[in-house]
């Protein structure tokens, strides 16, 4: 009598940014449901930033086995890899790496053998969908790339694409492909979304970039990217960047690594750069950075707002130190009307988690 062999189907639904999601395994019969992703871009696999954090030679042809199958657009592959966990971590980094695969919602798996499993991917859309949201997506992408011109500086590119997507996209749980490009074309999107659109523009003018998760200090899922400017790495957040009228902010815009730590957890698959540079740090790019404290900078910042008839002034503080002081001297002592005029109404805000501090007057 001839014994079949029993396989048993896993579906791995990896969708591991969506903000407030926590992976969760799901046991019904004999297939086991867990959370996904999606993205991809092309470049060589050797520029890849988590392709070239694999170290051995075996998981590197695994990761261009998924790349390719993924790009063909191929119903299976067999793989010889033992470690579904493994294989799950791998397939995250080819997301990771090519932001462009935005039809990839998932995949399934069946391990064969000890040596093998059958690797199945899951696909959002049909061909012929596809070929209707990578129309989108050239279109969304002209309208950025249209605004940018070679001769301009890596930074002013950095942030027109930055004031188009988080100008352009709104924040929604609920949004289809939020972790996808494509949903921020649709303008709604979450953490994933941004930060996967944010690196594929960026590798449009040449801007190294690389998607980041990890986690706010509550606990919830979060992702963002670092970019490469002038020899140094910077971090980046789309996502938490409006303010309560919706206007554009730059609290997270080529902050350090340090900075950024005072916001979120990083629980990243592999390393991510060090960050310590903040020669492009938006506040110090800008003038609005305080290395020390200096009340009398400050006043002259306030009096030129002033005399071009605008009315607020956001500025950073380098360390809490210098922070302290300012609050000190502006709000506790009261010296914040003898700057501005006492015959104005003053709004302030100090932010001693983000070292910022926001005045406006009318």
């Amino acid at each position: 009598m001839k014994h079949r062999n029993k396989f048993i189907i896993y579906v791995l639904m990896l969708t591991l940014i969506l903000s407030g999601c926590e992976e969760e395994v799901i046991i019904e019969k004999e297939v086991v449901y867990t959370n996904v992703t999606i993205p991809k871009e092309i470049y060589k696999s050797d520029e890849r930033y988590y392709y070239s954090h694999i170290t051995s030679d075996e998981y590197k042809e695994i990761y261009n086995q998924i790349y390719d199958t993924l790009t063909e657009k191929s119903d299976c592959i067999e793989l010889k890899i033992s470690d579904a966990s493994t294989l799950e971590k791998i397939f995250r980094m080819v997301i990771f790496d090519n932001v462009d695969l935005f039809y990839v919602e998932s995949f399934k798996y069946i391990q064969k053998d000890e040596e093998t499993i059958k690797f199945m991917p899951i696909y959002y859309m049909s061909i012929e969908e596809i070929e209707q949201a990578e129309y989108e997506i050239y279109s969304y992408t002209q309208k950025i790339l249209n605004n940018i011109t070679y001769d301009m500086d890596t930074f002013t590119k950095e942030k027109i694409i930055y004031d188009f997507i988080v100008s352009h996209t709104e924040y929604d749980i609920s949004s289809e492909y939020g972790q996808s490009i494509y949903s921020v074309v649709q303008n709604k999107s979450v953490c994933a979304g941004y930060s996967f659109m944010f690196k594929y523009l960026c590798e449009k003018v040449d801007i190294p970039c690389v998607v980041i998760t990890g986690s706010t200090k509550e606990g919830i899922s979060h992702a963002w990217n670092a970019v490469y400017l002038g020899n140094n790495w910077y971090m980046v957040d789309c996502v938490n960047a409006k303010d309560e009228n919706g206007e554009v902010t730059y609290k997270f815009f080529n902050v350090t690594r340090e900075q950024i730590l005072r916001s979120y957890n990083i629980n990243n698959l592999v390393e991510v750069p060090e960050c310590t540079s903040i020669l492009e740090e938006y506040y110090y790019k800008n003038g609005l950075y305080f290395e020390q404290t200096d009340i009398g900078r400050f006043s002259d910042l306030i009096h030129d707002k002033q005399s071009k008839s605008e009315n607020e002034l956001v500025v950073r503080c380098a360390d809490s130190n210098v922070y302290d002081d300012m609050e000190q001297y502006l709000l506790t002592d009261g010296n914040l009307l003898n700057i501005i005029g006492n015959d104005v109404s003053v709004t302030c805000n100090f932010d001693r988690e983000l070292l910022l501090i926001f005045i406006k007057w009318k």
